[in-house]
């Protein structure tokens, strides 16, 4: 069992997503999923111990036609005295800004046309498209709380993983400052899927001689996943989540070749994340 098994195994949380494409989706195992034969959407229930979300959009995709392959790249692990290693371990270990889990939650999802953000991205374009996506988040998030810094989660998806559930973090402590310095803080600090991948390996031998049964979970302020893979999909939301370990989640599915759909799952005493979230678009 891997080590993001293990957690789920003793951290389990219920998901409901509704998925609306026009693949078939075969062979889904370990999960509750009714189709909508009038709109062509299908709503999924899962438990992550059985089930890992990324997987699971991909699944759509990969049933009826062939991912493509990650590119293949050698790269040594160096990593001078497990630098960076401890570094994710000191910002894993640091306690997020406000209190959590949280189980009084709200919903927002919502589709951006991709000329729109494109337009704004183009600014900003010797970032990443996905830091700039991150970046608007976590300038939200800010905006919102007025907080003194941001724990940030950053979720990875690594296909190499032996077992169900695939992701794990990279992990940045991000001080109060406007957006440009967020994006630009993100943008130099962030870890490459490759760096992330060798931090998990070390993490996973050493979770071998550590028991997790009695490991609180970590808490984040802020989570951001993302998921650029041609999966085919028309529209996704996020329905329902049982608790999270961060104030505020954010999913985002650019594969679309129209709209890039957002999914925000937060605190309930975050009323403005919607409206703020336009006007930072409209401000930049």
């Amino acid at each position: 069992m891997s080590l993001t098994d293990r957690f789920y195994e003793n951290n389990d949380l219920r998901i409901t997503l509704k998925i609306k494409t026009e693949l078939e989706a075969k062979n889904l195992e370990n999960c509750s999923i009714v189709k909508n034969p009038e709109t062509g959407e299908y709503k999924v229930t899962f438990s992550h111990k059985k089930k890992d979300g990324m997987t699971l959009i991909l699944h759509f995709y990969k049933e009826n036609y062939k991912l493509p392959d990650s590119p293949s790249i050698c790269h040594m692990d160096i990593d001078f005295l497990f630098l960076k290693f401890f570094t994710h371990l000191d910002n894993l270990r640091r306690r997020p800004y406000f209190n959590v889990p949280n189980t009084d939650l709200s919903y927002f999802n919502t589709k951006i046309k991709k000329s729109f953000l494109f337009s704004i991205y183009l600014k900003y374009e010797k970032v990443r498209f996905s830091t700039f996506l991150c970046a608007l988040h976590v300038f939200n998030y800010f905006k919102l709380t007025q907080c003194a810094f941001c724990k940030l989660q950053m979720i990875h998806y690594l296909p190499h993983i032996k077992g169900i559930n695939k992701t794990f973090p990279d992990v940045l402590i991000i001080p109060t400052i406007n957006f440009l310095q967020i994006l630009m803080y993100i943008h130099h600090h962030r870890k490459t899927s490759f760096e992330i991948s060798n931090i998990y390996k070390k993490y996973n031998f050493f979770s071998q001689f550590v028991s997790l049964k009695n490991q609180p979970p970590q808490y984040f302020d802020v989570t951001f996943s993302n998921l650029p893979y041609p999966v085919n999909i028309d529209d996704f939301e996020i329905e329902y989540k049982s608790t999270q370990y961060e104030k505020s989640y954010l999913n985002v599915l650019y594969n679309h070749k129209d709209y890039i759909f957002f999914s925000f799952v937060h605190d309930s005493s975050f009323q403005e994340m919607e409206n703020s979230f336009y006007e930072i678009l409209q401000s930049l």
